[in-house]
């Protein structure tokens, strides 16, 4: 049994297979080789063979952790998740102590977004084991799916000091940070971590990379590697079925709720040309029963949850449904699943909306940009091949239009003085822009810079920060969520100028204030995700608006603080453009959208 065990070790699963099935010729009822034979039948990708062997495995030997813990991975990985967890259940209460069936409750518990549940299963191994180093990097990962990034700082600390090179977890260590606005040793980590990209090391996600990084070469170093590392491809691409009638787009997405993704596409996915497309939704995230899940799901021919499944059974329910393209709307964003890209659920893949870069994945034929975000002369630097949208990237559902507009005071804002508005995510916020805000607050007089609500972690640190640069921390006014789009979109008729963020630009909170008629200067850099706001801008007109270097980013904004007839102007051509130049025409972008999938497809048939 020794033999077939390091014969699995190294990979040689037929030999250990040839192993396990002799000895259980001579003894049916042998543990070793029933569990073993179960495990590498999975291996072998015949997930209900494996789960019938580790069932027998049970019955004969119902005392046995490792047969329980083994059914659970099973059942987990086919999309089992209750199974899974009553038996990693059973395996703790034979052995409360068995590790490995600790983490995988916690891993099957973070699967059903009960991450505090899976928080003391991981702490749990850390009493058991204090340098588990599996453990304390899920732990940390989790503390960031709840936004506790102070905890995760302090366990990618822990981890770090353990081990300095496990993978990703510097990026992981700086990506918390940035979230807090903590940038004590932000440039030296970055620098670090850009040297071990180009090493071929694994210190960041690639996502975790954005905010900090605007080399595109960099960027697709990163994805090729997080790709073949994570989600290595897994299938040949499937033939295309013939296309009888309509086209079969599948829309792939954990989003389909009360996210900026569906905000941004539903109008698009209701004005498809239903006599030549067949929209098909396929939902990897929760229903949240908002009104905008609701208007997803309506617009859809088809609609199929499959958050409950395998991507092994997602991809066999997608290929049944004979699709022709599938959207990826999620790249490496939270809740995505990859490998079901990677085991090829269609003969055509294609990342648009929900991603701004490359995955760096050799199974994503397509991306979908326009000559802004992706100009030919960066191409190169994407490992997919380029479809190019006539009119900006980004859509937008015109049916929601601002409210009323408050008044300052209703708005929590100072009575006089100039707004900078700036409302995006803190993470994207880096130090090198900071600085440029802090230097136009102490150059005019009275303004304000109006953020968007934070924890108070991030607040005290940004505050810190403002007095360090010589500005009162009370400058800093934090605009608390607004459960509603129409009265967030309201309050900025309040502000004067809104000051976007690089390396990773403002996307749809970019379309958010341009919709509500507020100017947005932006710095445009080489990557996707720091030109997506000129993008939106190119196309309304408002060109003298996009800058190319921070110096000439705060001289622009300087010039604009002090010239309110020049910032009425804008306004002006702002509103005048958004009707005149049809940006968010949802059903003239939804038949662009449509010739970009036909010219797919017959790409695909010239090559077959």
């Amino acid at each position: 049994m020794a033999q077939a065990v390091r014969h699995f070790e190294n990979g040689d699963f037929a030999s250990a297979i040839g192993i396990c099935q002799r000895i259980l010729q001579a003894d049916a009822t042998h543990y070793q080789a029933m569990t073993l034979l179960g495990v590498l039948a999975y291996y072998a990708g015949n997930a209900e063979a494996a789960i019938q062997l580790l069932e027998r495995s049970i019955r004969t030997y119902p005392n046995q952790p490792d047969a329980h813990n083994n059914l659970g991975e099973i059942c987990r990985a086919s999309g089992q998740l209750q199974r899974a967890v009553l038996h990693f259940q059973q395996a703790l209460k034979l052995n409360p102590q068995h590790v490995g069936a600790l983490i995988n409750q916690g891993n099957a518990l973070q699967d059903i977004y009960d991450y505090r549940g899976a928080i003391a299963l991981y702490e749990r191994v850390l009493d058991i084991a204090p340098q588990h180093a599996g453990a304390l990097s899920n732990l940390a990962n989790v503390y960031q799916q709840l936004y506790l990034h102070p905890e995760a700082i302090a366990t990618f600390d822990r981890l770090l000091a353990l081990d300095p090179s496990y993978e990703w977890a510097q990026g992981g260590r700086l990506y918390s940070r940035i979230h807090g606005c903590d940038w004590h040793g932000y440039a030296a980590s970055v620098k670090e971590i850009r040297r071990q990209i180009m090493s071929g090391g694994r210190p960041i996600k690639v996502f975790e990379l954005r905010p900090v990084s605007d080399a595109p070469e960099i960027e697709l170093a990163c994805a090729r590697t997080f790709a073949q590392t994570m989600y290595p491809e897994g299938a040949a691409r499937p033939a295309m079925p013939e296309v009888t009638g309509k086209i079969r787009v599948a829309y792939v997405s954990a989003d389909f709720r009360q996210h900026p993704v569906s905000q941004l596409l539903i109008e698009v996915l209701e004005r498809h040309d239903r006599s030549q497309f067949e929209v098909i939704g396929i939902s990897l995230g929760p229903n949240d029963g908002s009104p905008i899940r609701q208007r997803v799901i309506n617009a859809c021919d088809q609609f199929f949850d499959v958050r409950q499944q395998s991507d092994e059974q997602v991809v066999a329910l997608m290929r049944e449904q004979s699709v022709h393209l599938a959207i990826d709307l999620m790249g490496y964003t939270t809740h995505a699943r990859p490998a079901i890209f990677a085991l090829r659920a269609a003969p055509l893949q294609i990342g648009y909306l929900g991603y701004s870069g490359t995955t760096g994945a050799p199974y994503m034929d397509y991306i979908i940009a326009d000559n802004t975000v992706i100009p030919p002369e960066l191409a190169t630097h994407y490992s997919e091949q380029v479809l190019r949208l006539p009119e900006p990237l980004l859509p937008r559902d015109t049916s929601v239009l601002p409210a009323a507009t408050p008044s300052r005071a209703q708005a929590g804002l100072p009575e006089q003085g100039l707004v900078f508005c700036a409302f995006n995510n803190h993470y994207k916020i880096s130090p090198e822009v900071f600085e440029v805000w802090m230097r136009l607050l102490n150059h005019v007089e009275a303004s304000v810079l109006w953020l968007s609500d934070a924890s108070d972690h991030v607040k005290n640190n940004l505050r810190a920060e403002a007095t360090r640069l010589g500005v009162a921390a009370d400058r800093l006014v934090f605009a608390p969520r607004l459960p509603r789009l129409e009265d967030h979109l309201a309050r900025q008729g309040l502000a004067d100028l809104f000051l976007d963020t690089y390396p990773y630009n403002a996307h749809t909170t970019a379309s958010d204030a341009l919709w509500a008629g507020l100017p947005v200067i932006t710095c445009m850099g080489q990557i996707f995700s720091s030109r997506v706001a000129g993008s939106l801008l190119q196309a309304l007109g408002m060109q003298e608006l996009m800058t190319s270097s921070l110096s000439d980013y705060e001289r622009l904004a300087l010039q604009l603080a002090g010239d309110e007839s020049r910032r009425d102007t804008l306004r002006q051509a702002l509103e005048r453009n958004k009707n005149e130049r049809h940006v968010f025409d949802a059903a003239r972008y939804a038949a662009n959208l449509e010739d970009l999938f036909r010219q797919a497809l017959a790409a695909t048939d010239r090559e077959e």
